[in-house]
């Protein structure tokens, strides 16, 4: 399948390789997660969100990269899937956790 217009074909690699993964097992069970991919040889970027909301998009979050962000309860489905679609053009992503919240 082509990537979608407007798209790269270095992006949808990218995207191909992002991985995702909600911060619902406790920390020794990210820790473990995070090994699992660091080991793998893959591109690979954790985005950690906390408990999401059905909220408009705001573009206004933080982020905080090797952890979940403090006192970050909320973010919405929205600004995280903007986040996701930003993180597959920022090189600098690969191979990294990111919290985010509202």
């Amino acid at each position: 399948m082509p990537p979608p217009s407007g798209t790269s074909k270095k992006s949808r690699e990218h995207e191909i390789k992002l991985t995702i993964f909600a911060a619902t097992g406790g920390i020794g069970r990210q820790l473990l997660e995070q090994a699992v991919l660091r080991d793998s040889g893959l591109d690979w970027t954790v985005v950690r969100p906390p408990r999401l909301t059905d909220k408009p998009l705001t573009g206004t979050y933080g982020t905080a990269y090797g952890q979940n962000l403090r006192r970050g309860f909320f973010v919405s489905s929205a600004d995280l899937a903007q986040l996701m679609l930003r993180a597959l053009e920022q090189p600098e992503t690969i191979k990294q956790a990111i919290g985010i919240a509202n």
